[in-house]
C-alpha cells in the first residue's frame, strides 16, 4: 500500500518576508509553522490570523511531551508568521503567556533537586583520590577547598 505524500512545508504567501532568514532558522520555523497549522486543520481552527486562545492551548497541549525551549521557539515561528503577514501577534496575550509559564513551571517542578553534598560524602570521595601523585593531591585539595569556602 502506497503510502499518502506529504505536501512540503511552506510559509502562507502573506509571510514572504521571512524568505530572507538564515536557512537553519527559516527550516525550524516553516517546520514549527507547518506543526501549528496540521493541529490547527485538525482542529477546525484557522491559522492565519490566529487567536490567542486557540495558541495557548496548542502549546498547553504540547507542554509535556516537547521541551520549554521548544514552546517557546514554537511560539516565536506563530509570532514572526503572523507580523511578516502584517496581522497582530497573537502570542502577546496573556493566556499564551500564562500557557508557557505554567509549562515552565510545571518541568521545573518535575525535575528532582539533587540531595546536599554531605561531610561524610566528601571523605568518602577524598579517600578514593591517590594522595601518592599530584593529580590526586590536586583533585583533594580541589574537593576540600570547595566543599568548606562554600
Amino acid at each position: 500500500m502506497a503510502r499518502a505524500r506529504r505536501h512540503a512545508p511552506e510559509f502562507p504567501p502573506q509571510a514572504t518576508a521571512l524568505d530572507t532568514l538564515p536557512t537553519r532558522t527559516r527550516v525550524a520555523y516553516v517546520g514549527d509553522w507547518d506543526r501549528w497549522s496540521r493541529w490547527a486543520q485538525r482542529n477546525h481552527l484557522i491559522t492565519l490570523p490566529a487567536r490567542p486562545l486557540d495558541v495557548a492551548i496548542y502549546l498547553a497541549t504540547f507542554a509535556v511531551k516537547v521541551s520549554s525551549n521548544t514552546l517557546v521557539r514554537w511560539r516565536t515561528s506563530i509570532a514572526r508568521v503572523h507580523l511578516a503577514a502584517r496581522y497582530a501577534d497573537p502570542t502577546r496575550d496573556s493566556s499564551v503567556l500564562n500557557a508557557l509559564h505554567d509549562a515552565k513551571a510545571a518541568k521545573r517542578k518535575g525535575q528532582k533537586s539533587p540531595s546536599p553534598l554531605t561531610l561524610d560524602l566528601v571523605y568518602k570521595m577524598v579517600v578514593t583520590m591517590n594522595a601518592g601523585t599530584l593529580q590526586g593531591l590536586r583533585d583533594r585539595s580541589i574537593l576540600l577547598m570547595g566543599y568548606f569556602t562554600a
